[in-house]
């Protein structure tokens, strides 16, 4: 996943075989926290939508730190809340589907945002 400073950008992933994510309020609760605790040092949080089976996020990549690093930390993110699902649901294997997308949001033009993808 490329992700640059300065730019906007929609993340996304889904449930394994569109499976739940989210069993629970706690768990969209545990999710945010994650992120906060994952993605917030690095970027700006915009919109967050999480649904039962799938999420999506705009960050504004703003500022000043190893890029990599946060495609990292994203990784991170989502392999330990990957793991306290596993837990709590007595469950094994990939919750996600594997490789995030990641949607570079190049303008707003006419109310609309002008799309260019760029998965990792």
């Amino acid at each position: 996943m490329i992700l640059e400073q300065g730019n906007i950008y929609h993340l996304y992933n889904q449930g394994n075989n569109r499976g739940l994510i989210f069993f629970s309020k706690e768990n969209y609760q545990y999710f945010l926290r994650k992120i906060a605790e994952h993605i917030l040092p690095f970027a700006d949080f915009l919109a967050w939508c999480l649904m039962p089976n799938h999420f999506h996020l705009m960050i504004a990549i703003q500022k000043k730190n190893d890029l990599y690093q946060l495609n990292n930390s994203i990784a991170v993110m989502l392999r330990s809340y990957t793991r306290a699902i596993n837990i709590q649901e007595k469950r094994t294997g990939a919750l996600f589907l594997e490789g995030t997308k990641a949607e570079f949001l190049d303008s707003i033009e006419s109310g609309k945002l002008k799309r260019e993808n760029r998965l990792e």
